[in-house]
């Protein structure tokens, strides 16, 4: 398998761990107030946003010649980090 099917692999686990962890911090909003929900507003908007980030990095990891794959990766890897952290920091503030 090729480098760029290993990285993509991994990026498909990686959406699905995390689909995982969007889906309780779903259900735990679900059960707040509106105030509560919208303190939290800004907040999901950064997820959003960082999502947003991780996916242009995905696809460009995706259309990345042979010589860029490293470099595409890295930097998917780095807004995946990001947007983990983002949703990991929201799940421990909303739980």
């Amino acid at each position: 398998m090729a480098v760029k099917e290993v990285y993509l692999e991994n990026t498909l686990q990686e959406v699905e761990e995390l689909a995982g962890r969007v889906s309780l911090l779903k259900s735990l909003l679900a059960k707040r107030t509106l105030s509560e929900k919208l303190e939290h507003h800004w907040d999901l908007k950064g997820v959003r946003t960082r999502f947003a980030e991780y996916k242009r990095r995905v696809e460009e990891l995706e259309e990345a010649p042979e010589d860029k794959i490293e470099t595409s990766h890295d930097a998917a890897e780095h807004a995946w980090q990001d947007l983990r952290s983002s949703v990991d920091s929201l799940l421990e503030e909303v739980a």
